[in-house]
C-alpha cells in the first residue's frame, strides 16, 4: 500500500514540477505552471480553482485561472470522445477499455462516453 501511495505522490509532484518547468521554458510565470500542472495532476477544474486560491495574486491571476479551467475541461471532454473510439479501433474488449477509462482522472465522463459507444 505504501508503494502505491509513494507512486501516486511521486506522479503528482512530477506533473506539477513539469508544469512549472514548461511554463518557465515557454516564458510564462511559474505560478501559471504550478496552476496548470497541479490541475492536470490532481483532478482538473476543481483542482485549478482550489490551487488558484492559495497562489499569490498577480497581474494575470484571473486570466490564468480561467484559461486553466477551460483548458482542462476541454481536454477532459476530448478524452471522453476520443478514448472510446480509440479503444474500439485498437480492438480492445470491454474489460480492457474500462481499465483505460478508470485509470483516467476523467473516469466518470470517460465511462459515460464508453457507454454511449457500447463499450
Amino acid at each position: 500500500m505504501a508503494n502505491c501511495l509513494n507512486a501516486c505522490l511521486g506522479a503528482i509532484f512530477t506533473t506539477i514540477i513539469l508544469g512549472v518547468f514548461l511554463a518557465k521554458t515557454l516564458g510564462l510565470q511559474k505560478r501559471f505552471g504550478a496552476l496548470t500542472g497541479g490541475s492536470v495532476a490532481i483532478c482538473g477544474a476543481s483542482a485549478a480553482l482550489a490551487i488558484s486560491t492559495i497562489l499569490p495574486k498577480g497581474k494575470n491571476h484571473e486570466r490564468d485561472t480561467l484559461l486553466t479551467v477551460i483548458g482542462v475541461t476541454a481536454m477532459s471532454t476530448i478524452a471522453m470522445i476520443v478514448y472510446p473510439i480509440l479503444s474500439s479501433q485498437l480492438g480492445m474488449n470491454e474489460t480492457e477499455a474500462k481499465h483505460i477509462f478508470r485509470g483516467n482522472h476523467s473516469r466518470r465522463r470517460s465511462s459515460g462516453g464508453s457507454g454511449v459507444f457500447g463499450l
